[in-house]
């Protein structure tokens, strides 16, 4: 179950279940039944609700009561807002990768990223940065370019402006570092 108020605290969107079917419902009235879901979002202004439905093998955003073009997918990461509330993005992943979604078109992931394990979406929703498994190896494709590889990576993360990525990575070798912009730095 899921329940968030908007921003503004005027409204109130949760999800809930009668028998094996699930809704969710918005200032107490029910929005439509769904087979999974994930959690609801509103937008920084609280004027949009954003959230995600399984149905029929793909994940659905529905926006305003509206669902956007269905995508294929094992688990869907978002939905997520741009600071001036009039985007929203999320991504999906599968055992073939994963997608990218922003406004109901795809996002061309950095060549690197193709078979990523997960991507992440900017605040802003310009960016997005994704781990990828290279033989026992992962590391984060981002603007096109591989970073340093690590034993795991995880924590990938962008300021809240969507101008700066860090992550944590391990390595046999040296332990646990985080990786921003650059450098590596070894935590103690």
């Amino acid at each position: 179950m899921y329940l968030t108020f908007s921003p503004d605290g005027q409204r109130l969107a949760y999800s809930a279940e009668q028998g094996e079917i699930w809704f969710m419902v918005v200032n107490h009235r029910d929005k439509g039944e769904c087979y999974a879901h994930a959690t609801p979002v509103f937008s920084p202004d609280s004027k949009h609700l954003a959230y995600g439905v399984w149905h029929g093998g793909k994940w659905f955003i529905v926006l305003d009561g509206r669902a956007g073009p269905g995508v294929r997918g094992g688990s869907l990461n978002g939905p997520l807002f741009s600071p001036d509330s009039q985007h929203v993005g999320y991504t999906v992943t599968d055992e073939e990768g994963t997608t990218a979604v922003v406004d109901g078109h795809r996002m061309p992931l950095p060549d690197k990223g193709r078979g990523s394990l997960d991507a992440i979406l900017s605040p802003n929703l310009e960016h997005v940065a994704c781990v990828v498994k290279k033989g026992d190896k992962e590391f984060v494709a981002f603007e096109g370019q591989a970073q340093p590889e690590f034993n795991d990576t995880w924590d990938v993360t962008f300021s809240p402006d969507g101008g700066r990525l860090a992550y944590l990575g391990r390595t046999a070798a040296n332990g646990l570092s985080w990786w921003t912009e650059g450098s590596r730095r070894r935590l103690t």
